[in-house]
This record gives C-alpha cells, sequence and structure tokens, in this order.
C-alpha cells in the first residue's frame, strides 16, 4: 500500500480495527485515516512534570509522582460485591497508599521495589498520603516515558487510550506523506511538514515541538480556506489545551 493511498484508506484498514470498532470510529466522524489522524487531541497531560508526594498534595489535580512499590498488593471483598486491592508505595517524601476497586489483577503487575510513574490526585491521609485508582506505568531511568501523552474527544466504547493506539499505528505506518502546502510557503513561513506535523500534535515531545506543530495547522486551515478548498469539509480544531 502506497503513502497516500494509506493515508485515504478506511480506518478498518489499520490492524486491530475491524467493523465493530471501525463503527465506533464513525460515530466520532472518522472514517479514514486521514479522518483519524486530524482528530487531534482536545487536551495533553503533562506526566513529565513529576512532582514529590509532599508537593502533589498541595495540588488540586491530578499529578504525577514516581513512586517505589512498599508493600505487596492484597485484595479484600467489600459493600456491594465490590473487590478492593491496596498496596503502599514510597519516595523521598513520604508513603503512599493507593487503592483500586474491581481490578485484582494489579495484584501481579506491583511488585515490592519496582518503580511506576502514576497519574492522579494526591491527597494528604494522616502522616501519609493516598491516591485511588490512579493510572500507572512502569518507570525506569534506562527507558524515558514520553511527558505529555494526548487527550482525545471520545464516544461510548471508544476510550482515548484506544484512539491515542490506532493513531499511533498509523504514523508508524506513514513514513512519508504528500503535503497540501508548497515547499516554497511552507519554508517562507518556517513550518514543518505535515507528516512531522502530524507527529508533534499526537506526541509531542515538548511545548516547543507541540506549538510549531499548532502554527502549521493554523496556517494550513487558513491557507486552504483562501484557496476555497475548506468548503463544506468539517471543522477542525488545532488548538488543543495543556492539563
Amino acid at each position: 500500500m502506497s503513502k497516500d493511498s494509506l493515508f485515504s484508506s478506511p480506518v478498518t484498514a489499520l490492524p486491530g480495527i475491524g467493523k465493530v470498532k471501525g463503527a465506533l470510529f464513525e460515530k466520532l466522524g472518522i472514517r479514514t485515516v486521514e479522518d483519524l489522524l486530524y482528530h487531534f487531541p482536545r487536551a495533553y497531560q503533562n506526566r513529565g512534570a513529576v512532582s514529590p508526594l509532599s508537593s502533589a498534595c498541595l495540588q488540586d489535580v491530578a499529578t504525577a509522582t514516581v513512586l517505589t512499590i512498599g508493600s505487596p498488593p492484597t485484595s479484600v471483598r467489600i459493600n456491594g460485591n465490590r473487590i478492593m486491592t491496596r498496596f503502599t508505595a514510597f519516595d523521598e517524601s513520604g508513603k503512599c497508599i493507593i487503592t483500586f476497586f474491581n481490578q485484582p489483577y494489579i495484584k501481579d503487575l506491583f511488585t515490592i521495589g519496582s518503580a511506576f510513574r502514576f497519574w492522579g490526585r494526591v491527597e494528604r491521609m494522616g502522616r501519609n498520603y493516598q491516591m485511588t485508582c490512579p493510572e500507572y506505568e512502569p518507570f525506569s531511568e534506562s527507558y524515558r516515558l514520553p511527558d505529555f501523552l494526548p487527550i482525545y474527544p471520545q464516544t461510548e466504547g471508544l476510550k482515548s487510550k484506544a484512539i491515542s493506539q490506532a493513531v499511533g499505528l498509523a504514523l508508524h505506518e506513514l513514513k512519508s506523506l504528500s503535503d497540501p502546502l508548497p515547499r516554497d510557503v511552507r519554508q517562507a513561513h518556517g513550518l514543518v511538514d505535515l507528516l512531522d506535523a502530524l507527529r508533534a500534535i499526537h506526541l509531542p515531545a515538548d511545548y516547543e515541538e507541540l506549538n510549531r506543530a499548532r502554527k502549521r495547522f493554523i496556517f494550513e486551515e487558513l491557507f486552504l480556506f483562501s484557496l476555497g478548498m475548506a468548503c463544506g469539509s468539517k471543522k477542525r480544531s488545532f488548538c488543543p489545551k495543556t492539563v
């Protein structure tokens, strides 16, 4: 399949996206790979801004913390036939009690001494801290986790994580791509090419890269509109916020 034929192919051409999932993508107006890659994040979680527990608890928002598992997870059944799984983790500033509900499988994920980057609200709990149902990623000094996690507009049955995985597959398959903006126009205005801009808007390495991608797509929208090519096309949002 050529570079541009993939771009214009149905989203179901991507591995793991069959008719059922394709129908869910269609609810979001995503029918082709191009539609998918122009389905930009509505926001970003800046998980690269890691805080110690002592600072994170002062913020009334979700925060990234890197913690070492300090005790094996244990599960108990509580009211409503729910299963509560709890364990402790720590950093240099304190100990945190982490709780999950109805996820008994996590007992096998968190082993004593392993490190994870957690994302969620940290609250004070006596002399310790607590987090409830945080998101988590294995952490290693030898492998840098991405600082920014894109958050996509989603629909019932199709969450942001699944959309992100599909976007990652598409970007991996696309090695090059024709650009609607002529080279001389891009050079004159200091704009990155289309494929680099798509990678940066979905998976930015930092704010500078994200802003270059935003600049490119804002210019593209205005440029195509000025040529009369945007008439009747759906409106695309090129300025997602960072959270």
